[in-house]
């Protein structure tokens, strides 16, 4: 979790300027049970997080993330 917390933390900062473990925890637990990036997108559009109005390749990137850490790849 902690390799794909940071990852998703360096993700963000790169296409949005923002650095918050925080958030990006929050982001990790979204993509939690989730079985593909439709899935873990309309979980983010269901939450809070919608707000912040992710475009559709950063939450392919942020996926991509949550994949890799799960697969043991970061």
């Amino acid at each position: 979790m902690d390799a794909g917390v940071e990852k998703i933390n360096s993700i963000l900062e790169s296409f949005m300027g923002i650095n918050d473990t925080d958030l990006a925890t929050q982001i990790w637990e979204k993509g939690e049970g989730r079985t593909n990036s439709m899935e873990f997108a309309e979980a983010i559009d269901n939450s809070d997080l919608e707000e912040l109005g992710f475009t559709d390749d950063l939450i392919i990137e942020l996926w991509g993330a949550i994949t890799d850490a799960r697969a043991g790849r970061l």
